[in-house]
Order: C-alpha cells, then sequence, then structure tokens
C-alpha cells in the first residue's frame, strides 16, 4: 500500500511555532496523460476549528481510508486529480506546535499571519516545483473563514 507521501514542520515564527504538513503527490489514474505541471496543488484545512486534517487524508479525500475492515487505499482520493497538502491549522491543532501556550495562536489575524508564512516557506522549499501549478485551498467547516 505505498502511496508516495512527505510530511513535515514549517518554522512559521520566531518563537519556534510550528505548522505540520502531509503531502501526497497526484496519483494518477491509468491512462491519464495530464502534463504534470498542469496537475492542481490543492492545499486542505479542516475546520472545528481544532480538529487535524490527518482525520481527512484517512477518511475524506487522502489516500487512504480508515475503516472497519482496517486501513486500505481510497478509491475517491483527490490525489487521482491533484498533488495534496494536508495542514494542521491553527498552531496548536493536530501535530502543529509551539514551545509554551503563548504561542498558541489566538486569533484570526495570527492564524492568516502564520499560515501566510507556512505558504510563503513551503512554496520555498519542497513546494517549489508547484510554483507554476494552479493553486487551490480549500476545506471543511470552520476552515471557510481560513480560506476566505
Amino acid at each position: 500500500m505505498g502511496v508516495p507521501q512527505s510530511s513535515g514542520h514549517v518554522t512559521v515564527r520566531d518563537d519556534g511555532s510550528q505548522i505540520f504538513y502531509w503531502h501526497f503527490p497526484h496519483q494518477p489514474k491509468q491512462g491519464e496523460d495530464l502534463p504534470e505541471e498542469k496537475v492542481p496543488l490543492l492545499i486542505w484545512l479542516q475546520g472545528g476549528p481544532g480538529s487535524s486534517t490527518i482525520k481527512d487524508a484517512m477518511s475524506l479525500n487522502g489516500p487512504y481510508f480508515y475503516g472497519p475492515d482496517g486501513l486500505r487505499l481510497n478509491e475517491h482520493s483527490w490525489t487521482q486529480f491533484a498533488n495534496m497538502v494536508f495542514v494542521d491549522n491553527p498552531i496548536g491543532v493536530g501535530y502543529s506546535q509551539s514551545a509554551s501556550k503563548a504561542g498558541l495562536s489566538s486569533s484570526m489575524t495570527q492564524i492568516s499571519e502564520d499560515f501566510n508564512a507556512f505558504l510563503t516557506q513551503f512554496f520555498a522549499g519542497e513546494g517549489a516545483k508547484y510554483k507554476s501549478s494552479p493553486f487551490y485551498i480549500s476545506g471543511a467547516s470552520y476552515a471557510g473563514k481560513y480560506t476566505a
């Protein structure tokens, strides 16, 4: 069940606060011939607020599905159509972390500044290959506030 993937933390503030991401590259359907630069990058956020995107990667639109029968590949994964990056946002949610309670995100302004810092650093690093790809940010529930 080997699905290409990578994950990591991006430090977004001087206090060491970090945002976690889980990246799954596009896995085209058999016979698909779309040029890679035309495959979109989709950043997925979870609402809640306070819910990790890992649950969506494992039960909604990611490449895996975890159910009563255990772990299996998700035949409806959005990785068939896009490069997916699941981001635990804001800091303090899921694997996104801060060294102290004072580093937790406490306002929409802070959340948007942290997310902007994440995007800037992601596109300067692992995401550099997607700079010319179509780009979308989406999510569930309260994530609509973050994507607006």
